[in-house]
C-alpha cells in the first residue's frame, strides 16, 4: 500500500500504483506555477501499473473537495466543473513538461508515463454532508460534459465510493 495524505484525507492506494501529489510537487511549485499566474492544478496523479506484464494501464487525476464543514458552501456545479476542467488541463500539460524537464526523477519518471498511458480518468473526490450542499449526479453530467473530449472517463466519488480500487480516509470535522 503507498499512502498519500490529501487535504486532511488519506488515500490508500494498492501494489502497482505510482503516486504524485502533483499540486505539491517540486516540478509544479517551482516551475509550472511560475509560467502562469494563477495556473492551479488537481491534487493527485496516480499511475497504475499491470501487475503480470509491467505496463501501465492508466493514469487517474483526483481532485479532492471537502464540504463537510458546517461554514462550507458548495459552489454551483458548473462553476466547479468549470474550475475542476481547468486544472485537469493545466495538469496534463505539465505532466507532459515535466516528463521533460522535472529536476526530480521520480516526479520525472510518473510524468513520463502518464504522459503515454492509453487511458486518462478524472476522478473528483467530494466529501458532502449527510444533507449534500452539492449534488453529485449533476456534478459527474457538467464535469464530463467539458471533459469528454480529452480524457476517457469522468467519475466524482466520495471515501464510501471512491470509484476506484485505492481506500480514502477522512479525518473527523
Amino acid at each position: 500500500m503507498m499512502d498519500l495524505l490529501v487535504d486532511g484525507a488519506e488515500f490508500s492506494f494498492p501494489e502497482g500504483w505510482s503516486v504524485l501529489k502533483y499540486d505539491a510537487s517540486k516540478f509544479y511549485t517551482t516551475v509550472f506555477l511560475k509560467v502562469h499566474d494563477g495556473i492551479k492544478a488537481v491534487d493527485v496523479v496516480a499511475v497504475e501499473r499491470d501487475q503480470l506484464n509491467g505496463s501501465d494501464l492508466r493514469v487517474v487525476l483526483i481532485e479532492v473537495k471537502d464540504y463537510r464543514h458546517p461554514n462550507a458552501s458548495g459552489e454551483k456545479p458548473s462553476d466547479l466543473a468549470s474550475a475542476v476542467a481547468k486544472k485537469v488541463t493545466a495538469t496534463l500539460a505539465g505532466i507532459a513538461i515535466a516528463s521533460r524537464k522535472a529536476d526530480d526523477t521520480d516526479e520525472r519518471g510518473i510524468a513520463a508515463r502518464s504522459h503515454i498511458v492509453p487511458r486518462v480518468e478524472v476522478v473528483l473526490h467530494c466529501e458532502d454532508r449527510a444533507v449534500p450542499i452539492v449534488d453529485p449526479s449533476d456534478l459527474a453530467i457538467a464535469l464530463s460534459k467539458r471533459l469528454k473530449p480529452i480524457v476517457d472517463s469522468v467519475t466524482v466519488g466520495t471515501s464510501r465510493r471512491t470509484q476506484g480500487p485505492w481506500l480514502v480516509t477522512m479525518p473527523p470535522v
